[in-house]
């Protein structure tokens, strides 16, 4: 399990991407495509070239998550993709409003087919490995997480399931409080979240609690008794201060845009 993506791996845009080494590798989400050739150096340096790839499982539909599908099918264009059905006409649309690409990112999506969409609750395997698909909305309607068992480990990655989100992109609370005390209630041993930055969210903190799925439960419960306002303060930074940071990235020479 490698790390491979992320705003400090390749670029600021770019979410945090793992790769799953099965029969073949598989991609949990994969950047934005602004930091295309450091990802593929970090591909190179565990001996994997895109066309290795047996697919790309999305958490969700946003530009940062999924747009460096585009880079990656140039090398190889039967790259799967699967996502949950509820976000899938988002990315085949290239609906500039839905993945953020347009109003936070400034760029425009291109069209990409979706392979596979699921509905949550389903088993999916490939290249050897049995993924479970969580359904986790709130930060978009077809948020999910991926629980998958390797070496004896239990890996959970949250995508941005607990990052609160706003109504532009179809965000909903109620959702999003729902999906925290599911994750709550899982065993796993490593909880890996959507961004490197996500530690500053209390309710990622919480579920990244070494111990029992217990402890993490009393961390959450803990957060709802104080009545942290933090969909709130969130919902406002993610609609209207994150915008112009994006943007801001593009004043700031990074060497690893090329």
């Amino acid at each position: 399990m490698h790390a491979v993506c992320d705003g400090l791996l390749t670029h600021p845009r770019d979410c945090a991407a793992y790769i799953a080494m099965g029969d073949a590798p598989v991609l949990v989400d994969c950047g934005s495509g602004e930091g295309r050739a450091p990802l593929l150096r970090n591909l190179k340096k565990l001996g994997v070239h895109p066309r290795d790839i047996a697919g790309v499982l999305g958490t969700h539909c946003h530009y940062d998550h999924l747009a460096g599908i585009t880079e990656l099918r140039r090398h190889n264009p039967d790259l799967r993709l699967s996502l949950h059905h509820a976000d899938a006409p988002a990315v085949e649309d290239a609906d500039q409003e839905l993945t953020c690409a347009g109003w936070m990112f400034g760029r425009a999506l291109q069209p990409e087919r979706v392979d596979d969409a699921f509905t949550g609750g389903e088993t999916f395997d490939i290249a050897g490995l049995s993924f479970d698909v969580i359904h986790t909305p709130g930060h978009t309607p077809g948020s999910v997480c991926y629980r998958l068992e390797i070496d004896g480990k239990v890996f959970v990655f949250a995508g941005d399931s607990l990052t609160p989100s706003c109504d532009r992109v179809n965000g909903v609370r109620r959702d999003w409080e729902r999906t925290f005390d599911v994750l709550a209630d899982m065993e796993y041993d490593v909880f890996l979240p959507g961004h490197a930055s996500q530690i500053n969210n209390p309710y990622y903190a919480a579920l990244m609690l070494p111990g029992p799925a217990p402890v993490r439960r009393a961390a959450v419960r803990a957060l709802r008794r104080a009545r942290v306002p933090f969909w709130h303060i969130a919902s406002f930074q993610y609609r209207y201060l994150i915008t112009p940071f994006a943007r801001l990235t593009d004043i700031v020479p990074h060497k690893s845009s090329s």
